[in-house]
């Protein structure tokens, strides 16, 4: 299959497995599946890699541009109401790689993560080394490699080009909307980390191995995980705290029985609260800044930041087999080209 169709199926024939329906299953026929995928939402994402990446690198260059061979996207799109994937791009084809960038899991979420400590000390009631609570309004002290208080782990991280921000003292909005490793690192350290990755698996990421719960460093994002569970945290913020979990299957139709999803086991269980939305001038998800300034103080009109092509998450076409088991269809109304079993 074609550019994204075969990630998509991929993606679906995961999901189908971990509701019980194998890939032998599939492959002897009878299936009829209707995915989640909107059309105009998976060719705007196409179109956004297309545009913002692809168009800026030179693939065929080995010698002048090597680092353009390594630059790779992956990339999940979900409606926070539904949980509904709507969108997915999991790399160039898989005729030039086999798995999805999309659901691969050796990827670090990097200072996407950020968000979840906040809204654990949110969850938690945390407060301060001086007993103040944690909100928005909190201040801390923005100056790089600042090392925290109260952790039996040292801990001292390097704000992006070592810029301090605050003078020295800055807000925790301010805070998220520059994503300041250094007061994040200071907030972990008051929120508990293991408090922190409960928030984390709560809201839907998984514990892999690599992840210790009591190391201060995880604020940066340093365990591993895929664009589907980080698309599912940020719906499950957008949706004011209540789990979303997504999913790439509408329907699941078979000539002799009828698929229905299991619900998620925490699907009735209260998230984690939902951390203030950052100024709308930056992205939480980005951990782009501004360049060196003089003053140490954050400007009161910081650029907008992009989120670096390898942390976006998109998505694709409806999927098409090449094989007769089993029928592919998109869930939008327009038909979309598929082929049924003789």
């Amino acid at each position: 299959m074609e550019g994204q169709k075969g990630y998509l199926v991929q993606a679906a024939e995961d999901e189908l497995d971990r509701q019980g329906i194998p890939e032998s299953e599939l492959k002897a026929g009878g299936w009829t599946i209707t995915l989640n995928i909107d059309k105009n939402r998976q060719a705007a994402m196409e179109k956004a890699v297309q545009d913002e990446l692809e168009s800026k690198l030179d693939r065929k260059d080995t010698k002048k541009r090597p680092v353009d061979q390594s630059v790779q996207a992956g990339a999940t799109s979900v409606d926070p109401k539904t949980g509904a994937i709507v969108a997915m791009y999991g790399g160039l084809g898989r005729s030039q790689q086999w798995n999805s960038n999309a659901l691969r899991t050796d990827y670090q979420p990097g200072s996407t993560f950020k968000p979840i400590v906040l809204a654990s000390a949110l969850e938690n009631k945390a407060t301060t080394q001086d007993h103040k609570p944690i909100n928005p309004n909190t201040l801390y002290d923005g100056t790089s490699k600042r090392k925290v208080v109260g952790s039996d782990v040292p801990f001292n991280p390097q704000n992006q080009d070592d810029k301090d921000y605050g003078d020295p003292m800055m807000t925790v909005q301010e805070a998220t909307n520059w994503s300041v490793n250094s007061v994040y690192a200071q907030m972990i350290v008051d929120t508990k980390p293991a408090a922190v990755k409960k928030t984390a698996l709560e809201l839907g990421m998984q514990d892999r191995d690599g992840w210790p719960g009591d190391k201060p460093a995880m604020t940066l994002g340093t365990m591993s995980a895929n664009t589907l569970e980080m698309a599912g945290v940020y719906a499950t913020f957008d949706n004011h705290g209540k789990k979303v979990t997504p999913t790439i299957v509408k329907s699941a139709t078979h000539k002799d029985r009828q698929f229905k999803p299991a619900p998620p086991p925490s699907a009735a269980r209260p998230s984690p609260a939902r951390p203030p939305t950052p100024s709308p001038r930056c992205s939480p998800v980005s951990s782009t800044r501004a360049r060196r300034r003089s003053s140490r103080a954050p400007p009161t009109r910081p650029p907008p930041r992009r989120v670096p092509p390898r942390r976006t998450w998109p998505a694709g076409s409806p999927p098409t087999p090449r094989n007769s088991s089993p029928s592919w269809r998109s869930s939008v109304r327009s038909p979309a080209p598929t082929r049924r079993s003789p």
